[in-house]
């Protein structure tokens, strides 16, 4: 009984003397843990600081949520003093963001991006420049052409001087058949068949009229040898009525007539050779003549000896395939007998009556040579030069009139587009050569080419070229090398075209999307926004350290961007709620975490650090630790009366020595009160006192030892290393007394001390007053000292 009593009156004195406050504030925190053992553990282990300046609370520090209910009713009652710490916390928070950068101009971003795309333009200008250059010289190795009417003089004058030197060498040919008129064969055949012709007509035919019947008449007085020069006149007559005929009136009876007449005089050459072969082979067998003497052997040494001369002429009246002269050998087609201007000459003795004796005939094998040689010269005149495709170009009335076709339509009607190209330029360099038809034709190809294809620049347009070429693919197979340089040009346009599209889109490619958006503001807030947009993006990482490239190695641009990533954080993450009276805004806790963790890579890439980021990382931490201040007691919607019952809950004292002390307060317990603490020692001295001058002096005593267990609880609830002391084990004056020292200590090298505060309602200390005054309680001051009311 009397040990009972004495530990009751130990501990109704308690809140009256220094360590009996300090082991009554210890149980405080023993009894409201959670778990006492895990937040001494916890308190023991430190609470690292992830942000200077920012101290955590206690339970912030620990997460007992028992603390937190006593923390939750602290700062009900003190708001003012967590007020403070949380509005410390705020500021150490904001300063760390800012100290990631707190120099630097965002505006110098844009202006670096500004430079780096100019630099971007001016190197693919400069590409393109250097193809532009190159594309110009293709286009002039191809050269400059010639225009539609000098090219057409030139086509025409060329094919005029060819078929001129092909009609030259044609006369040489017909003029060498007899050149000195002597030659005479018969005309029995055509003599004979015209008189047929004119004797088997039915009696109700129209009979010959006009040059038909003089044809007929003409033959009707032949004798059986005629001279081989009015044959020949007398055919070229008739192949003349043949094609007036024709071309009036189609094939008519009179022109089948003409026909039939014109292969008896085929017909007459071929018998005068064969006669003559015949009668020589029986003089030869007879012995009257050597062979010789023959037509055979004549014919033999004759025509090796005219080769050789139309070898030689052909090579001087043009090369050694001469145009006139046949590429392919002699035809079967027949050609005219005589050529224009000759003459009717006859026979050097003969009579001026072209009926001559059987005895003059000497048309020999040798005669009908040199005659189909000249008849081939005139076909193949006639074949390259006369034909459907060079006719027209040299068509005109007369040797003195102008022609038919302007000289500006010649070239296309050779050079022409589609399947007939290469046939109709083969046509004309059969006719006048190739090198003279190539140099012609070639600066109409390049004229056209360049009408159609040469740009304002001076270049070849790629895609234009490419169609001629291929509209003129098969003229332009006489012309490789021409047709080569036209698509060298043409690469060499595609090279400088490519060279352009791809300025723009690398332009166009930097300018897109956030660098156009930076490149296009001045202001720094523009700048600030404009990079803040990015981490907004799916792509965030791609596109910041797209920007990031984009300045390259500015180092004012590289700091700038930085401090535009900093201020958009301050900008969207700091509230313009200031935090107390501290006059700084208020960090969003889960924006600002929930920024950190999705940006990590778009941060690096925006120039920051790993050890930065992680700065960042424990910004996020802190406000995550300090939100459970907010969250972690709290039930939702108002926390007005969860603050209210954490007030009341520490007012009612739930620990045993609350319920003493209030026992001895109550109503008659006066008498009681003051025998049970008439005990020994300092306890029952002070006891004693308080009974010899009142119930109401001591009631009024204990009143102010209980708000001194507050002060130190609220003290030890602020700073978890002063609540790691008071939870220490002491069972001894000496544990007591070492406990009491290194709180001091901890208050000494505290540059910010808890506050200790007043129940009383008073107006807030300042922070220096009140760590005094906590001081003065934990050290065994006096407690009246600090009553201010």
């Amino acid at each position: 009984m009397a040990k009972a009593g004495g530990r009751v009156i130990k501990d109704a004195a308690a809140p009256l003397t220094e360590g009996g406050r300090t082991r009554l504030a210890g149980e405080r925190f023993r009894d409201n843990a959670s778990d006492f053992y895990a937040l001494r553990e916890s308190l023991d282990d430190g609470a690292p600081e992830l942000v200077p300046g920012s101290d955590p609370t206690t339970f912030q520090a620990t997460g007992d949520m028992g603390v937190g209910a006593m923390e939750r009713g602290a700062a009900a009652r003190n708001p003012d003093l967590f007020g403070d710490r949380r509005a410390t916390q705020n500021a150490a928070r904001v300063q760390a963001i800012i100290a990631l950068q707190s120099e630097g101009a965002p505006e110098t971003v844009a202006a670096a991006v500004r430079q780096q795309i100019k630099q971007i333009d001016d190197a693919a200008q400069a590409m393109v420049d250097d193809a532009a250059t190159a594309a110009r010289g293709s286009a002039e190795r191809v050269g400059q052409g010639a225009t539609p009417e000098t090219a057409g003089t030139t086509l025409r004058s060329a094919l005029e001087d060819a078929r001129a030197t092909a009609k030259a060498t044609e006369r040489k040919l017909w003029n060498a058949v007899d050149p000195d008129g002597s030659l005479a064969l018969p005309a029995t055949n055509a003599k004979t068949r015209a008189a047929q012709l004119v004797t088997d007509m039915p009696a109700s035919a129209k009979t010959p009229s006009g040059e038909e019947k003089a044809i007929y008449d003409t033959l009707a007085q032949y004798d059986d040898v005629v001279p081989f020069s009015e044959v020949t006149a007398l055919d070229s007559r008739l192949k003349a009525e043949m094609r007036a005929e024709r071309l009036a009136n189609g094939e008519s009876p009179a022109y089948r007539r003409m026909s039939i007449l014109k292969g008896e005089f085929e017909k007459d050459l071929e018998t005068a050779i064969a006669g003559k072969v015949a009668d020589e082979a029986r003089a030869v067998k007879s012995g009257a003549i050597d062979a010789e003497q023959t037509v055979i052997a004549r014919l033999w040494h004759e025509f090796e000896s005219w080769r050789t001369q139309r070898e030689a002429t052909a090579r001087q009246v043009g090369g050694t395939s001469a145009p006139g002269t046949g590429r392919s050998g002699t035809s079967t087609v027949s050609g005219s007998y005589r050529t224009e201007g000759q003459t009717r000459s006859r026979f050097g003795n003969a009579p001026r009556d072209p009926r001559l004796s059987a005895d003059a005939a000497n048309f020999d094998q040798a005669a009908l040579e040199r005659l189909n040689a000249a008849r081939t010269a005139t076909r193949e005149r006639v074949e390259t030069f006369d034909n459907r495709t060079l006719g027209p170009l040299r068509r005109r009335p007369s040797t003195v009139s102008n022609y038919d076709m302007p000289a500006s339509a010649v070239p296309e009607k050779v050079f022409v587009a589609g399947p007939k190209g290469a046939e109709t330029v083969q046509t004309f360099r059969n006719a006048v050569g190739d090198q003279e038809a190539l140099d012609a034709l070639q600066g109409f190809a390049v004229d056209r080419l360049r009408n159609t294809a040469l740009r304002a620049d001076g270049t070849l347009d790629p895609l234009k070229v490419k169609a001629f070429r291929t509209r003129y693919s098969e003229a332009l197979r006489a012309f490789p090398e021409l047709d080569a340089k036209f698509a060298d040009a043409a690469s060499a346009s595609q090279v400088m075209d490519d060279a352009i599209r791809q300025q723009r889109q690398t332009v166009a490619e930097a300018e897109k999307g956030v660098l156009g958006k930076i490149m296009s503001v001045e202001d720094p807030a523009d700048v600030t926004r404009s990079v803040g947009s990015i981490f907004s993006a799916q792509d965030s990482a791609q596109r910041m350290l797209k920007l990031r490239n984009a300045i390259g190695g500015d180092a004012e641009a590289k700091r700038g961007l930085r401090k535009a990533v900093v201020d958009h954080m301050t900008d969207r993450f700091v509230r313009n709620t200031e935090a107390g009276t501290s006059g700084v805004g208020t960090v969003k806790s889960d924006g600002f975490q929930n920024f950190v963790k999705t940006n990590r890579a778009a941060l690096r890439n925006a120039g920051f650090s790993d050890a930065e980021i992680a700065t960042m990382t424990r910004i996020a931490d802190d406000l995550q630790r300090a939100n459970r201040s907010i969250a972690s007691v709290k039930n939702p919607g108002s926390n007005t009366a969860q603050d209210t019952l954490a007030v009341q809950k520490n007012d009612k004292g739930a620990t045993l020595l609350a319920k003493v002390i209030s026992s001895l307060a109550a109503p008659g317990a006066g008498g009681t009160a003051g025998y049970v603490l008439a005990g020994g020692g300092t306890a029952g001295a002070v006891a004693a006192g308080a009974g010899a001058i009142g119930a109401g002096v001591l009631a009024e005593l204990r009143r102010q030892g209980l708000e001194a267990i507050d002060d130190i609880v609220t003290d030890a609830l602020l700073n978890p290393d002063r609540a790691r002391v008071l939870l220490r084990n002491v069972s001894t004056p000496q544990q007591e007394e070492l406990a009491i020292k290194e709180l001091a200590r901890l208050f000494r090298r505290s540059s910010v001390p808890a506050a200790a505060i007043s129940t009383s309602g008073d107006p807030p200390e300042s922070v220096s007053a009140a760590a005094e005054r906590a001081q003065q309680i934990l050290l065994g001051g006096s407690v009246s000292a600090r009553n201010h009311r």
